[in-house]
């Protein structure tokens, strides 16, 4: 059953799952040969790349307002689960997601993030 199990998971229809499981339960080291390859094929096979095709052109996912409040679908959610699945963070769509969250949610005044979008001109009050 043990072996089943891992050649379950070591299945290359699901890279992220298979990169996961040569780093994280097997130990493979993260310049191995095979490893490299299977991090490759994240970007080309799987969740990752069917996430980027939905993705809007400003970098959003469905409604851009809603980026948080879209539960499961909207960009932070997405966001989400691209680093969980392992996304390259240098691919372009995974960056504009990451500027758009930055451009629309930040509160540059106290650095913090909104749920909805930032105003540009955050004048928060500072009394408790």
């Amino acid at each position: 059953m043990v072996q089943e199990t891992r050649d379950w998971l070591l299945e290359e229809e699901n890279p992220s799952v298979r990169y996961l499981t040569l780093t994280s339960l097997l130990g493979h080291a993260e310049d191995s040969s095979e490893v490299r390859r299977t991090r490759d094929e994240i970007m080309k096979r799987g969740v990752v790349p069917a996430l980027l095709d939905l993705q809007n052109d400003d970098g959003s996912w469905g409604k851009p307002e809603r980026f948080y409040t879209d539960k499961y679908r909207g960009t932070v959610w997405n966001l989400i689960v691209l680093a969980e699945m392992r996304a390259d963070p240098e691919d372009p769509g995974v960056k504009k997601a990451c500027e758009f969250i930055l451009s629309n949610s930040q509160e540059t005044e106290l650095g913090g993030f909104r749920i909805l979008e930032a105003p540009r001109d955050c004048q928060v009050s500072r009394e408790v």
